[in-house]
């Protein structure tokens, strides 16, 4: 009987594991760090301008499908990244294919792709090294004190976005969530 429950423990880890992501402990400096990596290198492949072949997409006005140029890709980003220090981001599905979720899923506090489909990513009321932080249209990671790498319209920077005075675009109070990998 012990066995059986054993192996049963050991089938459902294996499961739930491959399912949430690598259950290895990521640092938010060595998130960061990749972050800045890319951004120092001047990698474009995330800008709005930029093809990508996860942000390809049907063009109903256009009866073709794109090649993911003048689109926003900062949820990309964010999902290269982790997935270049070994996590896995949520998922959802478009048609078929999974894709990471959009900036908006990483801004609204109650999605369920983070808060019941895996239990590694904790809402945070504050922004730390690492923290994907969002306002439900942009995405980023937070990569030092008062500095988040973004991608924008040309390359990915590293500004003050989410840490601006005042309201509107890139302000402090146009922050919707900080998240945290805490696996």
């Amino acid at each position: 009987m012990a066995l059986r429950i054993l192996a049963i423990l050991t089938v459902l880890t294996l499961v739930l594991t491959s399912w949430v992501g690598k259950a290895e402990a990521v640092s938010g400096t060595t998130i960061a760090n990749k972050a800045k990596e890319y951004a120092d290198a001047g990698l474009t492949n995330w800008t709005y301008a930029a093809a990508h072949p996860d942000a390809s997409r049907f063009d109903f006005r256009q009866n073709l499908v794109t090649d993911g140029s003048n689109a926003r890709k900062s949820h990309l980003f964010v999902a290269d990244v982790f997935e270049a220090v070994g996590v896995t981001v949520p998922h959802r599905r478009v048609m078929v294919a999974p894709v990471p979720i959009s900036a908006w899923e990483w801004g609204y506090q109650y999605t369920s792709y983070l808060t019941i489909s895996t239990l590694c990513w904790e809402l945070r009321s504050y922004p730390s090294v690492g923290y994907v932080i969002s306002d439900r249209t942009y995405v980023g990671i937070v990569t030092g004190a008062n500095e988040t790498t973004i991608a924008a319209s040309a390359k990915l920077l590293s500004v003050d976005w989410g840490f601006r005075d005042g309201s509107g675009f890139g302000s402090r109070s146009s922050i919707t969530a900080y998240w945290e990998y805490v696996c």
